[in-house]
């Protein structure tokens, strides 16, 4: 008995075109795993691998400028992957923008856009959230509407929705709330003794917190709601708005 080959040969790609999806290279350079599933409109651009029990959304485009890797991984509708794109083991909602970025075990949400060189490894992520260039997000939980920094890392965390985290930043071990904007070259360091971010020793960052650029906060904090946060004399600082206050002199 024959071996049934691994990729799709050249007469298989090229009567990919009746179901209207678009391959650009025949065999070699263009690799197609007979296990994958793609929809109407998928665009497979020279230099793209596609292995696994892959499935690919409508109107997706794979690998424009150089290639992309997807193994064993799901992409909503109309899905980018640019040249050095890769996704393993990862599911994404629609519109999925990887600007030459790397998803490795992750979920993410609709509209997630991760720039060039950054990387997530276990993350869950909610709808519009974003990562700049170099940016990384190891073994978290964000919501939905957030922004992680250029060169800044979230590990170990669990983050709200609407938060802003500056660029150089660090956040390990933290629980942070919602609307929360952290500044660039902040420190920000919760106990990583237990598995679980949900520990009492864990830095704690509530709603609408403002940490200025340069601050270090280590396990333990606890920083309340409407707190502004930054450094004075190489000391950290905390001022807390008074909102029952606030609204009574409005």
């Amino acid at each position: 008995m024959s071996q049934v080959r691994k990729y799709l040969n050249d007469h298989e790609l090229l009567a990919l075109s009746k179901n209207k999806i678009l391959v650009e290279g025949l065999q070699g350079l263009v690799k197609l795993d007979r296990s994958v599933a793609l929809s109407e409109g998928v665009k497979l651009r020279i230099g793209s691998v596609i292995t696994g029990n892959s499935i690919i959304g409508p109107s997706s485009d794979l690998g424009l400028a150089g290639g992309a890797i997807i193994e064993s991984s799901q992409l909503g509708q109309d899905a980018a992957v640019t040249g050095g794109g890769k996704i393993f083991y990862s599911v994404a909602g629609p519109h999925l923008r990887n600007y030459g970025s790397q998803l490795r075990h992750s979920k993410v949400g609709a509209n997630f856009v991760i720039r060039s060189m950054a990387e997530t490894k276990n993350l869950v992520s909610g709808n519009n959230c974003k990562l700049k260039m170099f940016s990384r997000a190891y073994h978290s939980e964000i919501g939905d509407n957030n922004t992680i920094g250029s060169h800044s890392l979230v590990a170990g965390s669990q983050m709200g929705d609407g938060n802003l985290i500056g660029d150089y930043s660090s956040i390990e071990n933290c629980q942070i709330g919602d609307k929360v904007k952290i500044g660039n070259y902040v420190h920000v360091r919760g106990s990583s003794s237990e598995s679980s971010t949900v520990i009492e020793d864990n830095c704690q960052l509530g709603d609408h917190v403002v940490v200025h650029a340069g601050t270090r906060l280590f396990s333990g904090t606890k920083i309340p709601d409407y707190a502004l946060v930054f450094t004075r004399n190489g000391k950290t600082v905390m001022s807390v708005i008074d909102m029952d206050e606030t609204l009574e002199n409005s």
